[in-house]
C-alpha cells in the first residue's frame, strides 16, 4: 500500500510500548508495556519479511522494560535503529507551557542510535529552548546561559537576554518576576521588531513569539497567586484573574486536548464542584473503566478518547463558571 503512495517509502517501526502492549491496552482499559520477548517477536518477524527500506525506532535514554535497543542489538539489527527518545522535548498531550532547564533534554539528544535521533515537540515556537539543548547534546556541544542568550539574540536581535529571562522566569516559582518580565516582553512587543538569522523557527512573527511569552508568564503567575491565596478558602479575585489569564492563553493557542492542572487541585477541591471534579478525573488515561462509558474495554478507551478531543474548552467553560459563581 506505502509503495503504491510512493515507491521506496520507508517504512519506519515505532517501538515503545510494542504493538502488543497496546492491544492489550485497548482489550482491558489498562495500560501496561509490552515485553522484551514480544519486542524479540516482533523485530525477528520483520527481519524475515525484510520490507526494504525499513527501520525501527528505538529509546537508548531511560529506556522502556521492552529494551527495545538491545533487542535489536541482539537480532543484528542495531544499524537500522534511530533514536526516539519519547517526550524529552515536550509531552504530549500536555497544555503548551514553554520548557527550560532539564539536562534530560541535552541528554536525550546525546544518545543517540547509529541513524541518529529525534526529538518531538506538539508546539515547535513554544519549545524553542529544549529543542535548541537537544540540538546540542546531538552535537556533543554543552550549552549554559550564554550559548541560550546567542541563541535568543539569533531569534531576535538584541532581545537575547530578555528572552532568556522569559525562559527562566517562566518555568519558575515567582509571580512577581514573572509579571515584570512579562511587562518588559509587552513593550518590546509593541515594537517594530526585525527577526535573526533563525526568523523560520517564529515562523517570521517575532511579535506573536514574545506575546506567547507574556501570556505564559501572566498565566503562571495566576496560578501561582491564586493557589497561594487560597490555602483555607478560595480567593474569589485570585481565582476570577487566574481564569481570565487562562481564557486568554487558551484561545490565543486553540489547544484542545486534555489538560491537567494539579498545582490548582487544592482549590478545585475547595470549590467542590461536580463537574471540574469530573472533568480533572477524566485527564488520567487509565481510568478508562470508570469515567468512560462503552460496554467493552475498546469502547471506553475510544471514548476517552473522545472525551480528550475537546477537554481544555470544557474545562476553561466549567472555571468560568465556577468563577462566576463565587
Amino acid at each position: 500500500m506505502f509503495n503504491r503512495i510512493r515507491p521506496g517509502i520507508e517504512l519506519l517501526y515505532w517501538m515503545h510500548a510494542g504493538w502488543e502492549g497496546y492491544g492489550r491496552y485497548h482489550a482491558t482499559g489498562k495500560f501496561a508495556w509490552g515485553t522484551r520477548e514480544e519486542a524479540e517477536d516482533l523485530l525477528a518477524k520483520l527481519k524475515k519479511v525484510d520490507l526494504e527500506p525499513w527501520a525501527i525506532s528505538v529509546h537508548s535514554l531511560h529506556p522502556p522494560p521492552n529494551d527495545d535497543f538491545n533487542v535489536a542489538k541482539k537480532l543484528g539489527l542495531a544499524s537500522r535503529a534511530v533514536s526516539f527518545n519519547y517526550g524529552a522535548i515536550e509531552g504530549e498531550p500536555t497544555f503548551p507551557m514553554t520548557n527550560f532547564g532539564s539536562d534530560t533534554v541535552f541528554l536525550a539528544g546525546r544518545a543517540a542510535a547509529p541513524l541518529g535521533v529525534v526529538g518531538n515537540a506538539q508546539t515547535h515556537c513554544l519549545q524553542l529552548p529544549n529543542t535548541f539543548c537537544f540540538a546540542r547534546g546531538n552535537k556533543g556541544q554543552l550549552v549554559a546561559e550564554p550559548d541560550y542568550v546567542k541563541f535568543g539574540e539569533d531569534l531576535i536581535p538584541g532581545q537575547g537576554r530578555l528572552i532568556v529571562d522569559a525562559w527562566k522566569t517562566v518555568v519558575g516559582e515567582d509571580p512577581i518576576a514573572m509579571r515584570a518580565v512579562a511587562d518588559q516582553l509587552n513593550g518590546v512587543a509593541s515594537k517594530k521588531l526585525s527577526p535573526g538569522p533563525f526568523k523560520g523557527l517564529l515562523f517570521g512573527s517575532p511579535q506573536r513569539f514574545l506575546n506567547d511569552l507574556v501570556l505564559q508568564l501572566r498565566f503562571n503567575a495566576a496560578m501561582l497567586e491564586c493557589a497561594g491565596a487560597s490555602t483555607k478558602r478560595v480567593d474569589a479575585a485570585k481565582f476570577r484573574a487566574f481564569v481570565a489569564a487562562a481564557e486568554a492563553w487558551q484561545t490565543t493557542h486553540g489547544y484542545q486536548t486534555v489538560w491537567r492542572l494539579p498545582r490548582l487541585q487544592g482549590v478545585f477541591e475547595k470549590l467542590n464542584s461536580p463537574v471540574i471534579n469530573k472533568l480533572m478525573a477524566e485527564t488520567d488515561a487509565n481510568s478508562v473503566t470508570t469515567q468512560a462509558p462503552g460496554a467493552t474495554p475498546f469502547e471506553r478507551v475510544q471514548n476517552l478518547n473522545r472525551l480528550w478531543d475537546d477537554h481544555a474548552p470544557r474545562v476553561l467553560r466549567a472555571l468560568k463558571d465556577a468563577a462566576r459563581n463565587l
